[in-house]
């Protein structure tokens, strides 16, 4: 098994830049294309699942409703073959409550023919939203 560490851009990478560039301007057209038509994001703490990119599409705009001045930095990023993870931090501000966070986590991303097939993300549950 060969594993490889890498801070440079790769397909894997600009998947990722590009999902988190999605969240910053709250592009959810751009977002969707980055997923397969059979995609499935899934965050376990939360028990939430998300299959085929309507459902994607339907919790992204949710999500773009509630935040605003987003900002995210990788810290580290490991790839093999179709496989990326990617610990991450992330600021916004959350519009319900008017609060700013400061959140860390990590995105799980299996990709084929170049898009996303499965994105799992693991987030600091140490502040509930």
């Amino acid at each position: 098994m060969s594993l490889r560490m890498s801070y440079m851009s790769s397909k894997l990478i600009e998947l990722f830049d590009g999902f988190a560039q999605s969240l910053i301007i709250k592009d959810v057209e751009k977002l969707i294309g980055l997923f397969s038509e059979d995609a499935v994001y899934d965050i376990p703490q939360f028990k939430l699942l998300y299959s085929g990119k309507d459902k994607i599409r339907a919790f992204m705009e949710s999500e773009f409703s509630r935040i605003e001045d987003y900002g995210c930095k990788k810290l580290f990023v490991c790839e093999e073959g179709d496989n990326l993870a990617v610990e991450w931090s992330v600021h916004y501000r959350d519009n319900k409550s008017g609060k700013t966070h400061d959140d860390r986590g990590v995105t799980l991303i299996r990709a084929r023919n170049g898009l996303i097939q499965n994105l799992v993300e693991y987030l600091d549950t140490s502040r509930v939203i």
